[in-house]
Formats: C-alpha cells, sequence, structure tokens
C-alpha cells in the first residue's frame, strides 16, 4: 500500500535555504560563533566504547560527501580523526564542498555512490528528495534503537516527516544540527531603554504603536521588518509555529500534505490576519519587500527596526556587521520566542533541520551506522559545538556544552526545555514544476502590501493544495 510522503520541509529547512545550510530559506548561512572557533578537538571528552563493529576488523574506508556551508569542514576533520582512534581499521575519504549535492547528483548517475551524505533537504540541490523519491535511503532506524541512542533524541525531531519521509515509522533521514527560531532584537538597546520584549501580539502591537511617533535613542525605528526581498520563507518563522498553536500539528500537517480545504479556517485565518496587520497596521519597515535578508538582519542592527525573524545562524552571519552603541555600549543580538496568542496557548517555535543519511547502495553501510551512531555521541557533541557552534537534538547536549557555546545560541536551544515545543515540518515533496513553499510565502509580500486580502491568500493556498494533491511522491 502506498504511504503518502509526507517530507515537510521547514526551516530550513525546508525546501527553503540556499545553498543552504542552518535550515535558512533559500540563501547560504554562517555558522553561530563560539567561544572556542579554532579548536578542533574536546578536551576531556568521555570516549565511547565500539559497538558492532570490531576495532581490529577487515580495513574500510568511509567515502564522505560533506556539504560545505556555514559550518564549515573543520568538525569533519576532527570527529572523522575521534572516530578512528576508537575504529583504527577505519579510513576517510572526505569530499567537503559547497556544490556536494550537484556533485552527488552527477556522480550516482555513474554509479559512484557515497556512505555517508550531509546536504540537508533544504538544499537547493534536491539531492535529498531525488534519493526519497527513488527509495534509495538506508532504512536508520536500527541505529536509534540502540542502547546508546534509545531515548536519546529530543522529543519531535525523530518523528517528524523530515526524518519519516514515508509515514511509515522508519527513519531515512537523521537530524544532525537544529535551530529554534525566533524574532532578534539588539538586545543592548532594550536594556539601555528599560523596554520590555513582547510575550505576547496584543503586547508586540502595543510597542509598535509607542513607538510610532517617537525617537529612541534619537531615531525613528519600526517594529518589525523581514527579507521579503529574496526569502520571503524566513516568515515561516512566524506563520508556522502560529498555525500549529491554532490548529494543532495534525491541522497544519494537513495543509502541508495538501488535504482539500485545510487552510479555509478560523485558525488559519486569525495567523493570516496578524500577518496582515503588520503591514495594514503601519509596523513595518519602509520597503520591507523589496529588501534582502542581508539588508533586513542590517536593519535591526543599525537601528532602522526592533525585531526580525531568523534562526541562531544570524550570529555567525552577520558579525562582520558593526551594530549601533546604546549609551557607549556594544550592540548584543537578543533572543525572543514568536510572540502568543493567549498564555495558555500550546506555544511552538519552527525549528530548522539539517539531516545526514546513507545511500542504500552505499558499499559500507554498516560502518556508516556506526560513523552516524558515533555523531551523537559525548565526545562528537563537544567537538561539534567546539567547531562549528552547533549541536545535535540530544537530551543533555545543552548542558553538555555550555561553557563553549555563544549564550545567545545557547538561550535559542534551550528554549525547547523552557515550554516551547518544535514544529519541524514544511510542504511535502510532490513530483511537479510546482514549488508549493515559493508559491505560498510568495503572498506574504502581497498581503501586508495590502495587493491581497486574507481571503485571496487563502484561496490560493487552497488552491496549490489541488494543484499538486495528485503529484504527491509516494513510497511504494
Amino acid at each position: 500500500m502506498k504511504k503518502v510522503l509526507s517530507l515537510l520541509l521547514t526551516a530550513v529547512m525546508l525546501i527553503t535555504m540556499l545553498a543552504g545550510c542552518s535550515g535558512k530559506p533559500e540563501e547560504s548561512t554562517a555558522a553561530p560563533t563560539t567561544k572556542a572557533e579554532t579548536e578542533t578537538t574536546a578536551k576531556g571528552a568521555e570516549t565511547e566504547a565500539p559497538t558492532t563493529a570490531e576495532a581490529t576488523g577487515d580495513p574500510v574506508t568511509l567515502n564522505l560527501a560533506i556539504f560545505k556551508g556555514g559550518y564549515g569542514d573543520a568538525f569533519w576533520v576532527a570527529v572523522t580523526e575521534a572516530f578512528t582512534k576508537q575504529y583504527p581499521n577505519v579510513t576517510f575519504n572526505i569530499d567537503c564542498d559547497p556544490s556536494i549535492g550537484e556533485k552527488v547528483n552527477s556522480s550516482m548517475l555513474a554509479g559512484d555512490v557515497p556512505d555517508f551524505i550531509y546536504c540537508p533537504s533544504s538544499n537547493p540541490s534536491g539531492l535529498a528528495q531525488r534519493l526519497i523519491k527513488d527509495q534509495a535511503l538506508a532504512d536508520l532506524t536500527d541505529v536509534f534503537e540502540t542502547a546508546e541512542l534509545k531515548g536519546k533524541i529530543l522529543d519531535g525531531f525523530l518523528d517528524t516527516s523530515l526524518s519519516q519521509p514515508y509515514g511509515d515509522g522508519k527513519v531515512y533521514l537523521a537530524p544532525l544540527y537544529y535551530t529554534a527560531n525566533g524574532l532578534f532584537y539588539n538586545a543592548t538597546l532594550f536594556e539601555e531603554e528599560g523596554m520590555k520584549v513582547p510575550a505576547s501580539w496584543d503586547e508586540f502591537f502595543a510597542l509598535g504603536d509607542e513607538i510610532k511617533d517617537k525617537e529612541i535613542q534619537g531615531q525613528k525605528r519600526a517594529l518589525f521588518t523581514y527579507q521579503g526581498g529574496n526569502a520571503p520563507g524566513y516568515m515561516e518563522t512566524v506563520i508556522v509555529p502560529l498555525i500549529v498553536s491554532q490548529i494543532g500539528v495534525k491541522g497544519m500537517d494537513d495543509c502541508f500534505t495538501y488535504v482539500e480545504g485545510a487552510w479555509n479556517n478560523d485558525g488559519v485565518r486569525k495567523v493570516f490576519e496578524t500577518v496582515a496587520k503588520l503591514g495594514s497596521g503601519g509596523y513595518l519597515l519602509e520597503n520591507t519587500t523589496g529588501i534582502d535578508h542581508t539588508t533586513a538582519q542590517t536593519a535591526v542592527m543599525n537601528g532602522s527596526a526592533l525585531f526580525v525573524p531568523c534562526g541562531s545562524w544570524i550570529v555567525g552571519e552577520m558579525a562582520e556587521i558593526k551594530g549601533e552603541e546604546i549609551n557607549g555600549k556594544a550592540f548584543e543580538w537578543g533572543y525572543a520566542p514568536i510572540p502568543y496568542y493567549n498564555a495558555s496557548d500550546d506555544k511552538y517555535l519552527m525549528s530548522s533541520v539539517e539531516e545526514v543519511y546513507i545511500p542504500a547502495a552505499a558499499e559500507n553501510v554498516d560502518m556508516a551506522k556506526e560513523f552516524l551512531k558515533f555523531l551523537y555521541s559525548e565526545e562528537a557533541i563537544k567537538l561539534n559545538a567546539q567547531t562549528t557552534g552547533g549541536i545535535p537534538p540530544v537530551v543533555g547536549a545543552t548542558s553538555l556544552v555550555a561553557d563553549v557555546l555563544d549564550p545567545l545560541v545557547l538561550s535559542t536551544f534551550q528554549a525547547f526545555e523552557e515550554g516551547y515545543m518544535p514544529y519541524i515540518g514544511g510542504f511535502a515533496a510532490v513530483d511537479s514544476e510546482i514549488v508549493p513553499k515559493k508559491e505560498f510565502y510568495g503572498h506574504v509580500n502581497s498581503v501586508v502590501d495590502g495587493k491581497e486580502t486574507v481571503d485571496d491568500w487563502i484561496a490560493a493556498s487552497d488552491k496549490i493544495s489541488d494543484d499538486v494533491r495528485d503529484s504527491l511522491v509516494t513510497a511504494e
């Protein structure tokens, strides 16, 4: 029986990002900064002993295809060196390239299949989607049922359509990096001015009304901006968790898997009206719909706007730009979850995930699985934090690396320990020339500019579903 492929791609993940990394919509990321960026080994890291493979086994060469984006390649050098200390019979060939998705797409057609791939499903090369469509991925479920990993992955990160693209309860893509997307602001400004970061939408718009006719630190500031010119998909950070809070995970999944009429309900309408109000209420930075992601994010740093939606990669990506000083104090990023409608609502954050996976036709599937398992060990988690500023969604990982990660980046991860739940997903994969995510978020600019109504947006969303429903990728 065929099962619907619910490859709900997000922030990142999601079909969005570009050359892409860190779950970002449609453009490359820079990794979060750390306190030990140049370190490539973990001091005092605990080592987990080999399990199913013996260190004295036959020689094995693992060929790794690694996307070189914002997280760079230092982690892969360090972690493979650490792995070979436990498995001296294993050697590695590492192909680390910004265009690795395109390279592997071509090489696999010629029969050259890597043993292990890190190229997120959000990468525009479409490598992961192609392997999913071709049912060419190894089943990784057994890796996460081992004694070392069972119950170790944070709730909500394995039982998603990103990890289980066929909806059959089997894991084919393993989450390696994750982010808690939200609103970013100038923490120094808020502290020096005694301004409260709004927790609810009522507070958010009240702040916007308060600042409309006054200067703060000598300049007028808009309440909000987003990356409307080149990546309106960043607005998933706001839209998706709000919809989930109103109609639940099942309701959001129905929208993303093109269930007939799923978008036409009061919960979705409420969220769309909130987005429209950002424009109609005069809360947006002028020309938001025409500026690119860097300009939008710079607007918060130079004081033109108070808030911008993003993921924690913003810290590293914008590191070369100097933010405004407030009373002689340097700019510092602050992070806030998406405002809620009511304090009693279930609260969600859009979490972008970057995955690793193993082709079913790989020569060394078993050893590649051992390497995958090692990536979730304490030693590898520490190495990852030190070299990239990222961590996998593992229970206790934030405590393990609290002295390494940038405090702001750490706070985004900790949001999931403070009552917020992750929503990981996006539009299901379709075998169509239509790109549902691009079509859907393409309406955001028109709505905030007043060129389309909320009813228009709902109708357009249902039409997208109607147009691609019969093109869903399925598994035999």
